[in-house]
């Protein structure tokens, strides 16, 4: 299933608005496939197998340490970097930004549980964590207040 962009609401809108980041390429693409498009263009093959040889070499431990990030965290622990607090009604997380409009909350469903992708762009190049949600909850609203993301569950 693909990844779904959900709305945050912000406390001086009355509706949530839809997230300004669209991309082609995805959440899931990788600096390499960037640069292999880039890279067939070039008209002379020698020199894109060089080049790619020498890329391959930079990226190997860069994209082993990013999959290490990208990984499904558990929640506790989410919860313990972010000074989060979850209870019946939802899950809320310390998120001061001076851009909350460029916070990005992605969900999907994987064997029957709901997870979720969280993208603040300006923290030290991107922060990006991911979570599964408590089993038979489900994210039912979105919004940010004074420096905290409250994820509302069903």
């Amino acid at each position: 299933m693909d990844w779904v962009t959900q709305d945050i609401a912000l406390p001086s809108q009355e509706l949530s608005i839809p997230s300004l980041v669209k991309s082609s390429l995805g959440f899931d693409v990788t600096a390499a496939e960037m640069h292999d498009q880039f890279l067939t263009d070039l008209p002379h093959s020698e020199i894109i197998v060089n080049h790619q040889n020498v890329i391959s070499d930079v990226l190997t431990p860069i994209e082993s340490a990013k999959m290490n990030i990208r990984e499904i965290m558990p929640l506790d622990e989410m919860l313990r970097e972010f000074n989060g607090d979850k209870d019946e009604v939802g899950i809320r997380l310390e998120l001061p930004s001076a851009s909350p409009t460029e916070i990005i909350i992605k969900t999907m469903i994987d064997e029957n549980q709901q997870i979720v992708r969280v993208l603040v762009p300006e923290r030290f190049g991107g922060l990006l964590r991911t979570f599964r949600m408590p089993i038979d909850k489900e994210i039912s609203t979105i919004s940010w207040e004074d420096g905290i993301l409250s994820l509302m569950m069903d």
